[in-house]
């Protein structure tokens, strides 16, 4: 019984060294994996106040000052993630008009994470979308879904 509470303090350790901050895209918009996204005390600590999660078979729990969405998108080159755009972008925008902060997250917290970030900053911000990838790149690793090009064009019609 010792020794499996040790190895399991022991992996709760190593998450928490191996853990990364999210990243900061705007004051009120963040990005980060799933790991980042597992730890409350990181969340509450950088005043995220609405947690956008892009995985469909992770289980996440937040206390109830949380607003959380789940957003089930598969990470696959045949996934149809411009279908989300809208409303991944409604959600970040109550949460940064609101006087909130977002979280935006998938697993690895680069490819479809980055996605939904780039269409929230071209339809709220009306950023084109040159300007919105040299932004969040500059500021995170992403690979954005490598289908997303047109879809992401798509999100520059809707921000017009």
């Amino acid at each position: 019984v010792r020794l499996k509470h040790l190895t399991e303090r022991l992996e709760l350790c190593v998450r928490a060294a191996t853990c990364q901050s999210p990243s900061t895209i705007l004051p009120n918009l963040f990005i980060g994996n799933a790991l980042v996204a597992q730890s409350v005390h990181t969340l509450e600590k950088l005043g995220i106040t609405h947690v956008l999660t892009l995985v469909p078979d992770l289980e996440l729990a937040y206390p109830a000052h949380f607003k959380h969405l789940r957003i089930s998108v598969v990470d696959t080159e045949d996934e149809d993630i411009a279908h989300y755009f809208r409303e991944a972008a409604d959600f970040v925008e109550t949460a940064t008009k609101g006087g909130g902060k977002a979280l935006v997250h998938c697993f690895e917290g680069k490819s479809r994470s980055a996605t939904m970030v780039l269409a929230a900053l071209m339809i709220n911000d009306q950023m084109p979308m040159a300007e919105a990838y040299t932004l969040l790149s500059s500021k995170h690793p992403v690979s954005p879904v490598s289908t997303s090009g047109d879809a992401l064009r798509y999100a520059d019609v809707l921000s017009a």
